[in-house]
C-alpha cells in the first residue's frame, strides 16, 4: 500500500492542476516524465501501470505489453487495483492535504 501511495504523490504532487483538456495533457506527459525519470527508467515496471488518456491505472501483477496493446495475463487483471482519472486529480491533491495516507487510499481503492 505505501509504494502504490508513493507512485501516485510522485505522479500528482502538481499545485493548481485545472480540469481543461490543456492542463490534462500537460498531467499526462509531467506523469510519464517522472516515471520515466524518477521511477521506472529502465521500464521493468511498465507492466504494473498504464498512463493513457484517461488516467493512471495501476495493477497488482505485470501484464503483458505486445506492441501497442496490452493483453492480460491472469484473470485477475480484468479490474485494476487502483484507477484514478485526469478529471480527479485536484480532487486527490485535496485528500493528501486534508487526510492520512492510510484514508486516502481506502477511498481510492472503494471508487
Amino acid at each position: 500500500m505505501n509504494r502504490v501511495f508513493g507512485f501516485l504523490l510522485m505522479l500528482f504532487s502538481i499545485e493548481g492542476a485545472s480540469q481543461s483538456s490543456t492542463n490534462m495533457d500537460s498531467l499526462k506527459f509531467r506523469a510519464n516524465y517522472r516515471i520515466n525519470t524518477f521511477l521506472d527508467h529502465d521500464h521493468s515496471l511498465g507492466g504494473y501501470y498504464r498512463i493513457d488518456d484517461n488516467g493512471v491505472t495501476i495493477y497488482s501483477s505485470p501484464r503483458s505489453i505486445t506492441g501497442n496493446s496490452v493483453r492480460d495475463t491472469s484473470a485477475s487483471m480484468s479490474r485494476p487495483e487502483y484507477f484514478l482519472g485526469w478529471n480527479e486529480v485536484e480532487i486527490f491533491e485535496k485528500l493528501l492535504k486534508m487526510y492520512p495516507k492510510d484514508s486516502v487510499i481506502r477511498i481510492l481503492q472503494a471508487k
